[in-house]
């Protein structure tokens, strides 16, 4: 077998909870990746479709220690 040297790039299409997460775990893993979005960071940021993240959801981004990146200012459904 023969060993190549591999530079990726990845690109995520969309800022939402999971391409926001997406991002951080490939960083978490050395791999460069971009985030691409067609409305400005003041957008995604105030926007109401990002969604509620539901306790299990909650939970696994502590779990993987996302909480406070992923969760922060988000809001969350109690059931």
């Amino acid at each position: 077998m023969s060993v190549t040297d591999e530079n990726t790039t990845v690109v995520i299409v969309g800022s939402g909870v999971a391409g926001l997460a997406l991002g951080n775990f490939l960083l978490r893993s050395g791999i460069d990746c971009v985030v691409l979005e067609r409305h400005s960071r003041e957008y995604v940021e105030q926007r109401q479709r990002a969604g509620v993240i539901d306790p299990r959801a909650a939970r696994m981004f502590r779990e993987w220690g996302l909480e406070d990146r992923v969760l922060g200012g988000a809001p969350s459904r109690r059931c």
